[in-house]
């Protein structure tokens, strides 16, 4: 009898270290899913964008802050009207850090250069200078 009381402990043992390790698992992949690999891929976008992106001028539709700061510079999201020179033109938005100086210039209705993916709009950088 004392063996079994022996073995149910050692089995739920067991499974609190099983289930515990488990939740453990889930944040980490949580914590990754929403912090660093969003990042990550934003970069390698950003980075094939501008190895291999079509260029075009934009004008921007909308502009507003998102009260959200990066190293002291405002996040900022925009609507922008891209013209490709051969093709249809499409709105996007985009969101990105920009220095005071780069917000002091942009305004609606402002143009500016971009580079964007032919086969999935929706992935559009600002080209800076």
């Amino acid at each position: 009898m004392r063996s079994y009381f022996v073995a149910v402990k050692i089995i739920s043992t067991m499974l609190f270290v099983f289930l515990v390790g488990s939740l453990v698992l889930v944040t980490v992949y949580a914590v990754l899913s929403w912090t660093i690999i969003p990042r990550i891929k934003q970069a390698r976008s950003s980075v094939r964008l501008a190895r291999d992106g079509a260029e075009a001028e934009a004008v921007i539709l909308s502009i507003e802050r998102t009260g959200r700061y990066v190293n002291n510079e405002p996040l900022v999201k925009m609507l922008i009207k891209v013209q490709p020179v051969a093709r249809r033109n499409f709105v996007a938005e985009i969101s990105g850090v920009f220095t005071l100086m780069d917000l002091s210039t942009m305004r609606t209705g402002s143009i500016l250069k971009v580079r964007y993916n032919p086969s999935d709009t929706r992935e559009v950088m600002v080209v800076r200078k």
